[in-house]
């Protein structure tokens, strides 16, 4: 029969994101993520009538701001 035990693993928090995660590469890219849309929020789609009026918008459309979140990203993990 297999034995349950328990260990201490280290995990790194995003604050922004309000979660913890198992690598520092995926919390460095959840924290810069959050902190975008934080700043940039996602637009959603306007329909009336049942006709789409507008398409609404994201972040990552842009190509500067995927920049900005690659070199956000980098960032943070260095100063981790």
């Amino acid at each position: 029969m297999a034995r349950l035990t328990t260990a201490t693993r280290t995990v790194y928090y995003a604050p922004t994101r309000r979660r913890a995660y198992l690598t520092k590469d995926a919390a460095a890219y959840a924290e810069a993520r959050a902190m975008i849309t934080r700043k940039y929020p996602i637009e959603g789609r306007v329909t009336e009538n049942g006709f789409v009026v507008d398409s609404g918008w994201h972040w990552t459309e842009d190509d500067r701001l995927c920049k900005v979140y690659a070199r956000l990203a980098r960032i943070l993990r260095r100063a981790m």
